[in-house]
């Protein structure tokens, strides 16, 4: 007697980093400074960033737009931008990439960490 079986594929498998950060535009939700809500200081809603499968990027923001290349490092826990900026990715869904870096006051040579908290339908 001879018995086959076959198992099926899963087909719902998560996507991966590169097709949830490159799926759609990501709007500007939230940006925080040390943990402090900072968005009322900037038209965060005004900037959208659009990452490209072929390693290139647009930000736009306040009428401006701007161009390089983006990497995920890491274990695909950083983003690095134009070979030099480094964001940590705090959170990337279907609908939410947050980033965060540390920065540094010039006058007063204070670290503080900025984290940018984006959204998409």
């Amino acid at each position: 007697m001879t018995a086959l079986t076959s198992c099926s594929k899963d087909d719902d498998a998560a996507p991966s980093s590169q097709a949830l950060l490159t799926a759609k535009e990501w709007q500007g939700n939230k940006y925080l400074i040390d943990g402090q809500d900072m968005s009322s200081f900037l038209d965060i809603d005004q900037m959208y960033w659009k990452f490209n499968t072929n390693g290139t990027y647009t930000m736009r923001a306040d009428g401006d737009s701007e161009n390089g290349t983006w990497e995920l490092t890491s274990n695909n826990q950083k983003l690095l931008l134009d070979g030099e900026f480094t964001l940590d990715i705090v959170k990337l869904t279907n609908t939410a990439l947050n980033v965060k870096y540390e920065d540094e006051d010039i006058e007063s040579g204070e670290s503080y960490t900025v984290e940018i908290r984006f959204i998409r339908d």
